[in-house]
């Protein structure tokens, strides 16, 4: 896994430049929300872009975050949690996955 070390401030800025310019997105107001901001609110976010930015974090830090809720994660600090969570579940699984014997 290559997870770079980053603390929640440089995770929301990534995400802010993601909005602003990454592949599905493309949006001038992303510097306007902060961690606690809503995605639909502010930037009128579908489920679906919420889903778009999920792939492209994935993607970016090599982690899977397929069970995240698109429905229910609405900010920044929203994804960070997800984000964090998907890395510890990463590692428990990696931790309980027995190592096949040759």
């Amino acid at each position: 896994m290559s997870i770079k070390t980053f603390y929640k401030p440089e995770f929301e800025s990534v995400i802010k430049a993601i909005f602003k310019n990454g592949k599905w997105f493309g949006l001038n107001n992303a510097e306007k929300i902060n961690a606690d901001s809503s995605f639909r609110e502010v930037l009128d976010l579908t489920s679906l872009d919420v889903a778009e930015l999920i792939v492209e974090l994935e993607e970016m830090y090599n982690v899977n975050m397929e069970w995240a809720d698109t429905n229910t994660v609405d900010s920044i600090n929203d994804v960070y949690r997800t984000f964090v969570q998907s890395i510890n579940n990463m590692r428990k699984q990696k931790i309980t996955t027995p190592v096949k014997q040759r």
